[in-house]
């Protein structure tokens, strides 16, 4: 189902990923599969390797983005989705592990400003490898602009159709995640 969101990671006091993903961002796939995902940073050589994996990683410029655009449609890549699924709106949580698997890092779109759009970001999830936590934001929720204790008032001049930023609805500490059920009854009473 097209649910759109951002799958977030934060490391060394930046946003290292903000990967937009079109598909299935509800808590109960979405929230899960990334749920799951920051369940296995526990074991410290695994958050080693995606802690170094990710800081080789980097965004692409927007004159990159056009010259890769470019590249694609001269020569004709039909499967460019197989060929850079890490920048597919397909891809969504799942370029968490294509970070981890990829030890030459990645090259990413910044998709952050996705965050300003209240209306049509449903959802979020979020890694924060220097605080520790997991964090939940929701979409639809703010008519008014953001107070600056808020993670993404920055974004409050970017809001359209008169909803601003999503708006963190939960976090954990990634030493003590929810299970999946504790997880789910987070959201349980909230609109889709």
């Amino acid at each position: 189902m097209g649910t759109r969101n951002l799958t977030i990671v934060q490391l060394d006091g930046a946003y290292k990923v903000a990967q937009y993903g079109q598909w299935d961002g509800y808590p109960d796939c979405g929230g899960i599969e990334a749920l799951t995902f920051a369940r296995k940073l526990a074991d410290p050589a695994f958050r080693s390797r995606f802690e170094a994996n990710l800081r080789k990683c980097s965004f692409l410029t927007e004159s990159e983005i056009e010259e890769l655009n470019d590249k694609i449609l001269r020569e004709k890549i039909a499967d460019w989705r197989e060929v850079y699924p890490e920048l597919s709106r397909d891809t969504g949580r799942r370029i968490l592990d294509l970070i981890f698997n990829a030890d030459n890092g990645l090259r990413l779109k910044n998709e952050i400003d996705f965050a300003a759009d209240g209306l049509f970001c449903e959802w979020a999830w979020l890694i924060d490898l220097d605080s520790n936590r997991f964090e939940a934001y929701k979409g639809f929720i703010s008519r008014s602009p953001l107070g600056p204790e808020h993670r993404f008032a920055f974004l409050n001049e970017k809001a359209q159709d008169g909803y601003y930023p999503i708006q963190k609805v939960a976090d954990w500490d990634l030493g003590s995640l929810p299970t999946e059920t504790a997880f789910l009854e987070t959201f349980k009473g909230m609109k889709k």
